[in-house]
C-alpha cells in the first residue's frame, strides 16, 4: 500500500485479512489508556533520581555497555555496588538509552503500588490481566521492567506487586528485567520468583574510573580539586554521592572540603550543618532529620513521610538543599539518598542510645 501511497485503518486491514485469507479477530480492548499511565509513572520514578555530581552529568558508557550485552544473554541483570556508587543513575540512563525499543515500567521504593498486580491494575485502569497487558506491550520485543533498590523495598505488600510483575516478565517474550541493589545476596534475592535466579546475570557498579575522574576534573574545576590525587578526600571523591555531597558542603563552607578524607568525615560534617551547608539554622533543620530517622526506626518499610507532620519553612529548605526532595508532589518527602538516611539513622542511635535499647527491650519482652 505504502508504494502505491495507499492507507488503511485498523478495520480495513482485519476485513481484507478476513476475505483474503480466512483469519478470525477477536474484539480488541483499547489498553492506550493503561500504557499512558504506564509511562507516567515511570517518568515520575525515573525524575526523582539524581544523575549530576558537582552539575556534570557522567554518562558511565562502559558499565551502560555491559549491562546491554548482559541483556543479549540473560532474562534479568542485577547491577550490584555499594552505596553511592551510581547504580541508580546508571539505571536511570538505560532506561532513557533502551527508550526507543520498546516501554519501559519504573518500580522504586515509595513508587510501587501495594497489594499485588489487582491493585497495580487498577492504578494504571488496565482492563486485562497482567499476561495480556505484558503481551501487548512486549509484542515488539525490547519492554523492560526497571526496579530501583529492590533490596530496600520491605514492605510484604509492596513486594506482591514485584514479584507479579517480574513473574510477568518472566512469562512473556519479549520482556526483560533490570534490577539494582547494594548486593547479590540477601533477604530480597530469596524472595525473587522460582527460576528467575538461572535466567539472571550480574554487573557490579565501582567507583569511577580514571577516565571518568578525568571527564568530571575537565568540566569542573571545584571537582578536579577534589578528585586530584594530592587531595586528602581523593579516596572517598570516587564515590559520586560522597562527591556530589562534598561539592554541596565545599559551596557553603570552603574548608569543608580540606577535611574531609573519608565517609565518616563527611557525614559529621553533613550533621553538622544540620543537612546544610553551614551552620545557621542547623537547629531547626537537624529536628526535622530526627524526626524522620525516628519514624525510619518505626516504620524500617516506609521511604517517604508526610510533608505537612514537620514544619514546612524548614523541609523546604531541607529540599533545596538537597537533604530531602519531594515523593508526592505537595504530599510527601524522602530522603534524597538512601545514604542520607542511614547516616541520620546512625546519628539518631548514637546520640539517643538508651532511649532506643530501653525500646528494643520492650519489643524482646513483648516478644517473648
Amino acid at each position: 500500500m505504502a508504494t502505491a501511497a495507499g492507507e488503511t485503518d485498523h478495520a480495513a486491514l482485519a476485513r481484507s485479512l478476513q476475505e483474503k485469507y480466512g483469519f478470525q479477530f477477536g474484539a480488541r480492548r483499547d489498553l492506550r489508556r493503561a500504557h499512558e499511565r504506564v509511562l507516567e509513572e515511570s517518568r515520575h520514578a525515573l525524575d526523582a533520581i539524581g544523575d549530576h555530581a558537582g552539575g556534570v552529568r557522567l554518562s558511565r558508557s562502559e558499565i551502560l555497555d555491559q549491562i546491554h550485552l548482559a541483556l543479549e544473554r540473560a532474562c534479568i541483570v542485577q547491577i550490584i555496588g555499594a552505596g553511592g556508587v551510581g547504580k541508580s543513575a546508571i539505571l536511570k540512563h538505560l532506561a532513557e538509552r533502551l527508550q526507543p525499543e520498546g516501554v519501559a515500567i519504573v518500580l522504586r521504593p515509595g513508587r510501587v503500588v501495594p497489594g499485588g498486580w489487582r491493585q497495580f491494575a487498577r492504578a494504571i485502569d488496565c482492563p486485562v490481566t497482567r499476561d495480556e497487558l505484558f503481551t501487548e506491550l512486549g509484542c515488539g520485543g525490547g519492554a523492560t521492567l526497571f526496579v530501583d533498590n529492590i533490596d530496600q523495598i520491605d514492605d510484604a505488600r509492596e513486594w506482591e506487586t514485584v514479584a507479579d510483575c517480574l513473574h510477568g516478565v518472566l512469562a512473556s517474550p519479549g520482556w526483560r528485567a533490570v534490577v539494582t541493589a547494594s548486593t547479590g545476596l540477601g533477604d530480597w534475592n530469596s524472595r525473587m520468583p522460582d527460576g528467575s535466579r538461572d535466567v539472571m546475570a550480574s554487573i557490579e557498579v565501582r567507583e569511577i574510573s580514571d577516565a571518568e575522574t578525568a571527564v568530571l576534573a575537565e568540566a569542573n574545576p571545584m571537582l578536579a580539586v577534589l578528585l586530584r590525587n594530592t587531595h586528602p578526600a581523593r579516596g572517598v571523591a570516587r564515590n559520586l554521592f560522597y562527591l556530589s555531597r562534598m561539592v554541596a558542603l565545599s559551596a557553603g563552607q570552603h574548608e569543608a572540603g580540606a577535611v574531609i578524607a573519608s565517609e565518616i568525615d563527611l557525614a559529621r560534617t553533613w550533621w553538622r550543618y544540620g543537612g546544610g551547608r553551614s551552620e545557621g539554622g542547623k537547629l531547626a533543620r537537624l529536628r526535622v532529620l530526627r524526626a524522620l530517622a525516628g519514624e525510619v526506626i518505626s516504620h524500617p518499610e516506609r521511604v517517604a513521610f508526610r510533608a505537612d507532620a514537620h514544619d514546612p519553612p524548614i523541609v523546604t529548605e531541607l529540599l533545596r538543599l538537597d537533604s530531602l526532595r519531594e515523593d508526592r508532589p505537595g504530599s510527601t518527602v524522602a530522603f534524597r539518598h538512601d545514604v542520607l538516611r542511614d547516616w541520620t539513622v546512625g546519628f539518631l542511635l548514637d546520640e539517643e542510645q538508651e532511649r532506643f535499647r530501653v525500646s528494643i527491650g520492650v519489643q524482646i519482652l513483648q516478644a517473648e
